[in-house]
């Protein structure tokens, strides 16, 4: 049961049912890991270095739990030394009922924002045979004159639909969104590019990044010039389950793409990477 809630992000009931396995003696020890990382997920840091060094007695050499317990040490000692950054909850752009995720400040003056998020629409409802709740579409909000957002809406245009869209990113003018579509049939996901024209964006188009259409390609990041396109693949020459990769654009497509490299790309999955304008990455990773 606990597994069931980890896989479906519901982390709080995933440790209750862990506890109870630890409570009743669960001969598996796996559960001292799992029960770990989803403590850490919560910002349980104490908690969860507990378990994971519970886990290390076990198998001492194993990667993930090493990292696991070096994340939690790693937590506690920032939260005694709080950086220059406030991090709070923006409570106007969020869903009681649904997630929402991958936000992205546009406009001159940073006055709009765009995310992806499942919460319930009136137009638009599909919901997923795999997570059994709404798909993901793209959202949008702009701030009016006197400081307070507008109301929430779908993007105008043809990108949201029935299947799970989501991850934007822009170009640095505004104009080409790249994005995740995940159809309804179970095939992988694939990144899509969409045109702004006046106020709406144009019917989108596949990027094709594999020749093989079984490879997933999501959570695209388009560089300041254009001309790289960072993303997340389960392409078999990786090094784990979710690689980070790179295809640059050439005389008028995009190239073979290239794997991140160890340095990046763990035995666990890195996801939702970030290009800055200045060639700085940011991504996250549970490896």
């Amino acid at each position: 049961m606990g597994e069931c809630y980890r896989n479906l992000n519901n982390h709080p009931r995933a440790i209750r049912a862990y506890n109870s396995a630890i409570r009743y003696k669960y001969p598996d020890s796996i559960m001292y890991l799992n029960i770990a990382k989803s403590l850490l997920v919560t910002q349980k840091y104490k908690e969860s270095q507990k378990h994971f060094e519970t886990y290390l007695k076990s198998y001492p050499n194993d990667y993930e739990a090493q990292c696991g317990l070096y994340s939690a040490k790693k937590a506690q000692i920032q939260l005694r030394n709080p950086n220059r950054y406030k991090v709070s909850e923006a409570k106007e752009f969020n869903s009681k009922k649904g997630s929402n995720f991958c936000p992205i400040l546009i406009g001159e003056e940073s006055n709009s924002i765009m995310f992806s998020s499942n919460r319930p629409t009136k137009n638009i409802r599909s919901i997923n045979p795999i997570t059994g709740v709404q798909n993901n579409n793209i959202y949008f909000t702009k701030q009016n004159k006197s400081g307070k957002w507008d109301d929430i809406s779908p993007i105008e245009g043809s990108v949201n639909t029935t299947a799970d869209e989501g991850a934007i990113s822009l170009t640095s003018d505004g104009k080409t969104m790249y994005f995740t579509r995940c159809e309804d049939d179970f095939e992988a996901a694939q990144i899509w590019k969409s045109e702004r024209s006046g106020g709406e964006w144009s019917e989108p188009v596949l990027i094709t990044l594999f020749p093989d259409s079984s490879i997933s390609c999501a959570h695209p990041s388009i560089s300041f010039d254009g001309t790289q396109l960072y993303f997340v693949s389960d392409a078999q020459d990786g090094y784990g389950q979710k690689d980070i990769y790179v295809s640059t654009f050439a005389e008028g497509k995009w190239g073979i793409p290239q794997n991140l490299g160890s340095q990046i790309n763990t035995s666990g999955n890195e996801m939702f990477p970030y290009i800055r304008h200045d060639g700085v990455l940011f991504f996250s990773s549970n490896g």
